[in-house]
């Protein structure tokens, strides 16, 4: 696992694992040793930037979910999404596409139409966040927010885009079901940000650059992890570098432990050996125009 370590009245810092996933350079923040989850954050990769050659592309087979909403926040790139909803939608830069799965949803990621003959780079942020019990078995949906629907705060040296959730006294047009944030920091060197002190439990990931929180430098890679039990609360965050990027997820901790199992999440273990039968089946609904190819469920 990666190299995680912590200093009494410090944030936990956690350093993904790395591996290769089709080609893309992925490190695995959430779920990590130290931390299983932020809030209702249970999964947390950052696929580093890559260039793909012409007619590579991303290409996830239809797949299933329950139990969490997935968002994927590009920094470069473009990726397809389609799902069982109906939802028919290009992932760019900028733009949220929020599905909640649910009792269960299938989606697929592709390369964009027409794109064979295009190198692309993809730079990117995937999440799972676990939806709280009342709410974990919902029809599935899907929605698109684009770019210029998401509330941006502007501190003069640094913004900040509110892609779920909550934050600094904004709120994003996603449909979320918990107290949670997520955000985008840009910011120079200098630069001032307020402390984040309205969850029970923050996390501030440098995509780009080095920032300082109190006496704790956040180098790039790193996921930096407050608890309010510990102490700890995130304080005001300070740019050492130029072009920062950043990415703060924050939220309540969870009513309850969630257990995950492949690509399913869940309060329950019983939901998942449902849903594993349900998707060794082929009971889960089809993806139009992507009905016939998917993943088989590991194991058999």
């Amino acid at each position: 696992m990666g190299d995680d370590k912590s200093v009494l009245g410090s944030p936990t810092i956690i350093r993904g694992t790395s591996k290769e996933i089709d080609g893309l350079p992925i490190a695995r923040l959430l779920p990590s040793r130290a931390r299983r989850s932020i809030g209702p954050f249970v999964f947390f990769d950052h696929v580093a930037p890559a260039q793909l050659a012409a007619g590579q592309g991303i290409n996830v087979r239809p797949h299933p979910h329950i139990g969490l909403a997935t968002l994927t926040w590009l920094f470069e790139g473009a990726i397809w999404h389609r799902d069982s909803t109906g939802a028919d939608q290009v992932i760019a830069p900028g733009a949220v596409n929020w599905m909640v799965a649910g009792h269960g949803v299938v989606h697929s990621e592709r390369p964009v139409p027409d794109s064979e003959h295009t190198a692309m780079t993809v730079h990117a942020a995937q999440f799972w966040v676990a939806l709280p019990k009342s709410h974990e078995e919902v029809a599935p949906f899907f929605e698109h927010h684009p770019p210029a629907s998401l509330p941006v705060i502007d501190g003069g040296h640094w913004t900040a885009t509110l892609v779920a959730g909550t934050l600094w006294g904004k709120a994003s047009p996603a449909s979320v079901f918990s107290r949670l944030a997520l955000a985008e920091i840009r910011a120079g060197r200098g630069a001032e940000l307020p402390a984040i002190e309205d969850f029970d439990e923050v996390g501030l990931f440098v995509v780009r650059g080095q920032v300082r929180v109190g006496d704790v430098s956040v180098t790039e890679g790193d996921l930096a992890f407050f608890a309010a039990e510990a102490g700890s609360r995130c304080c005001a965050i300070h740019c050492e570098s130029d072009d920062t990027i950043g990415l703060v997820l924050a939220g309540d901790r969870l009513d309850g432990p969630r257990f995950l199992d492949w690509n399913f999440v869940a309060s329950d273990s019983e939901l998942l050996k449902a849903a594993r039968e349900r998707w060794r089946r082929r009971e889960f609904p089809t993806v139009p125009g992507d009905e016939t190819d998917f993943i088989p469920l590991p194991g058999g």
